[in-house]
């Protein structure tokens, strides 16, 4: 809540500040969780908004980049059941593997092979758009990295699952 609350403060003050609208999109979406699922769904266009403010007013936060890639690719990897039942609480959000990988790209141009969940995610996604070679060389990158936090390890465990599942 304090958190949250130091957001909204940091955007009345500076709506042209790039790490208050990152922080608004990762914090709104990890408390519209505990929100039940309607106010989850309504959220997804706030989270996207916030990180799309961030990457206009900040063209290097390669962290919001990654993580509207990710909100791209989480949406993208729903049932169909999933998908319908979000519908009935608001509109499905429009995005797309193209969309992800582009992010997911620029991000990795601007940091090469710095974060893992970057390098796992863009071959992930290039894998999605059937573009096996690139995503054979992001996958593998992805599991060079070392795992650090424990959030690092859960990614690098996705990554070893999704890399020997796929080639």
């Amino acid at each position: 809540s304090r958190g949250i609350n130091a957001e909204y403060g940091a955007l009345e003050l500076d709506e042209r500040c790039s790490a208050a609208h990152h922080w608004k999109a990762v914090l709104s979406n990890a408390c519209s969780g505990s929100a039940g699922l309607k106010n989850q769904f309504k959220n997804l266009e706030t989270m996207r908004y916030h990180l799309e403010q961030a990457i206009e007013l900040d063209p290097t936060d390669t962290d919001s980049m990654t993580l509207l890639g990710a909100w791209h690719m989480e949406l993208l990897e729903l049932s169909w059941v999933q998908r319908n039942f979000i519908s009935l609480f608001c509109t499905f959000p429009n995005c797309s593997y193209e969309q992800a990988l582009e992010l997911f790209l620029r991000a990795e141009q601007l940091a090469p092979a710095v974060s893992l969940s970057n390098s796992y995610l863009t071959g992930k996604a290039c894998f999605r758009l059937g573009r096996k070679t690139e995503a054979k060389r992001f996958l593998e990158q992805a599991l060079d990295c070392h795992a650090v936090t424990k959030e690092d390890q859960i990614v690098l465990e996705e990554a070893k699952r999704f890399y020997n599942s796929s080639f």
